[in-house]
């Protein structure tokens, strides 16, 4: 008894975090008691995280993870100031039930450990190699041990998959190893032998022509109009204070070319800027390899005024992974380029962004983050880190870009953890999803937002932008798979013109498809729909001018059975639901479950409804309120349906939806 948990959950909005005593413990279970924000409502999400002391309780990262949360270790697995005694770090999520006096939890939660242990012994040259500090980088966490002396010790490390750097210390200098695709389990013990490479500096010279930078090298200076920089395979190298932007000539070559998987770390304090010549990057990272970027450092890799990526492909190469876990970064891509991802006409592997401060930027064509022109991208997932990207006209700002070529299309996109998100699309295209479709198909995956993620999909002044779905199909079939909100997110959309703030994008010659929208948990949803399209749903279709062929802007069912969610349609289009001609919802459902649901209709439309135009049924909690077709019980102002209240606002211009008391 006496440890402090925090309650991590959202009131309007705003993240809170409660700090909640353990008053009395058994074997198996505790009680916890906490004061809780006086707005709490009931069915709210919280997450509970042990210890309190870890958790960011003001600013911007108010309710994550100290950045500093696994630092101050001191090697040992026992006693004072060791693992177990301060970095036990537990986590379980359960909603809050205001049922009762005082308030608790709807169910059970279980707190499971976050952690996994790790025995490590050190070698350099096959000799043990004594450490005074040493540091892990793993999935966008540190961890680091200041040790009196010697070469096997514990550390404490949050558990979960991704690259990894060890970085050691002893009387001689610095030491570093580095692998990709590292799995550590919860509540796990490893124990591994590790042999480090010394650190070395490497100054570039602008006489320098091809330089091959080695594993532990530390890289500053400038290069020359023949400086090549290529990464050895499986090398970890450190940029401090490093520029290599003046390659000149009818040369095909990176800023810098990964040869294999590699590591760069960006030293703290350091500014790196990296620019490609003709059809190449300003990084470059080969099909099938991964490059991981870590630190506190800064990048700029603007390949404006070249053919390839920021970071990612040239114009005829395909590129590998991409994993970013620090530091502050600018990508600008060039001639129908990502600024993160694909280059023109090829594909690129997954993109993972897990913290740092990022700007991306595609060309005309191009995803700020994700395909260029004409080209695939594997998947994308944003779990941490503050991300603002931009997509060049006529391509997505997370997504796909414009098929000019050949069929173009993106994988699935999740933006989870703690991300803050700003997407913006460019014409025709989406903020976060598909870019437009004309000669050729578009398509994205699955869209999914959760945790307690912060995402904005913008449209700026850009023409028939959807914010979060499929980009406009002109002669071509435009699609996105489902679109998932759950978590604690937070969630701004706004589509322009003839297009959803969450859905499909216009059909203007061909068919513009998103599959089901599922909004969940309590996560908070602000949606606005431009002229001919609904907040949330569909966009309009279009036909010949016959009437005798029609193309038709469709999406899946739309089901929301939890969160807050605010939505307003454009013009002759409902707020949740679907857009003006030749629109297709199949249906919606709404549960119980809810905190509340504000849909808003044109004033110009007065025949149209605030949630409605669909060609299936509509259902209030258990009660089916339209039959795919007609109006049988249209709600009324103050009934109540299946546990949910109606209230009908403005002349039925809007409906506020709330669980009935």
């Amino acid at each position: 008894t006496g440890e402090h948990v925090a309650l991590v959950y959202e009131v309007g909005g705003t993240t809170i975090v409660t700090d909640a005593e353990v008053t009395k413990q058994t074997d198996n279970s505790a009680t916890i008691n906490a004061t809780l924000d006086a707005n709490v409502t009931n069915g709210t999400n919280v997450t509970l995280i042990y210890p309190y002391s870890m958790v960011e309780t003001s600013g911007t990262n108010i309710g994550k993870l100290k950045a500093d949360a696994f630092t101050g270790q001191n090697g040992a697995l026992t006693g004072d100031g060791s693992i177990s005694a301060k970095y036990d770090l537990r986590q379980g999520t359960g909603k809050i039930t205001l049922a009762t006096t005082p308030a608790t939890l709807k169910e059970n939660v279980t707190m499971d450990s976050q952690i996994a242990i790790w025995k490590l012994t050190t070698k350099s040259g096959g000799n043990a190699l004594n450490v005074t500090k040493f540091d892990v980088y793993f999935g966008g966490a540190t961890a680091s041990a200041s040790i009196a002396s010697g070469n096997a010790f514990y550390m404490a490390v949050p558990a979960g998959t991704g690259s990894l750097t060890f970085k050691a210390t002893d009387a001689n200098g610095t030491y570093v190893y580095s692998k990709a695709g590292v799995t550590l389990n919860k509540s796990t013990y490893y124990e591994s032998e590790v042999s480090l490479t010394k650190q070395t500096a490497k100054t570039i010279l602008a006489s320098d022509g091809e330089v091959e930078l080695k594993d532990g090298y530390i890289v500053d200076g400038e290069g020359g109009g023949s400086t090549v920089l290529k990464i050895a395979d499986g090398a970890t190298v450190t940029l401090n204070g490093l520029t290599n932007n003046s390659i000149t000539g009818n040369q095909k070559h990176a800023g810098i070319e990964c040869m294999g998987d590699a590591t760069i770390i960006l030293a703290d304090g350091s500014t790196n800027m990296l620019k490609g010549r003709w059809e190449m990057p300003a990084i470059f990272i080969p099909g099938g390899k991964t490059l991981t970027i870590r630190g506190n450092g800064t990048l700029v890799a603007d390949n404006s005024g070249a053919n390839g990526a920021g970071i990612g492909g040239g114009s005829q190469d395909n590129c590998g992974n991409i994993v970013i876990e620090g530091g502050t970064i600018t990508a600008n891509g060039g001639t129908v380029a990502a600024g993160i991802g694909g280059g023109n006409g090829h594909s690129c592997g997954t993109i993972t962004i897990l913290g740092g401060t990022i700007t991306a930027t595609g060309d005309s064509h191009a995803a700020g983050i994700g395909s260029g022109a004409s080209g695939t991208c594997t998947a994308i997932t944003i779990s941490g880190g503050t991300v603002n990207a931009t997509g060049g006209d006529w391509a997505a700002g997370i997504g796909s870009g414009y098929p000019d070529t050949d069929v173009t299309s993106c994988g699935n996109i999740t933006i989870d953890g703690s991300a803050d998100v700003t997407a913006t699309g460019g014409e025709y295209a989406a903020g976060i999803g598909s870019g437009q479709a004309w000669t050729y198909k578009n398509s994205c995956g699955n869209i999914t937002i959760g945790g307690s993620a912060r995402v904005k999909a913008l449209c700026a002044s850009k023409v028939q932008c959807t914010g979060i779905g499929s980009g406009k199909a002109m002669s071509q079939e435009n699609t996105c798979g489902n679109i998932s909100i759950g978590g604690s997110a937070h969630v701004e959309a706004s589509g322009s013109k003839n297009a959803a703030g969450i859905g499909s994008g216009n059909a203007n010659q061909a068919e513009n498809v998103c599959g089901d929208i599922t909004i969940s948990g309590s996560a908070s949803v602000t949606a606005t729909g431009g002229e001919l399209a609904a907040g949330i749903g569909t966009s309009c279709g279009d036909d010949d001018d016959t009437g005798e062929i029609h193309y038709k802007s469709k999406c899946g069912a739309i089901t929301i059975s939890g969160g807050t969610v605010e939505s307003t349609g454009g013009d002759n289009a409902a707020g949740i639901g679907g857009g003006g001609k030749e629109s297709d919802v199949a249906s919606i459902k709404i549960s119980s479950g809810i905190t509340r649901i504000t849909a808003t209709r044109s004033n110009e439309d007065i025949d149209n409804v605030p949630i409605g135009k669909v060609s299936g049924a509509i259902t209030f909690g258990d009660v089916k309120i339209y039959d795919g077709g007609w109006w049988y019980d249209r709600p009324t102002d103050g009934k109540t349906y299946g546990g949910i209240k109606v209230s009908a606002n403005d002349g039925d211009m809007t409906w506020t939806l709330t669980p009935a008391p």
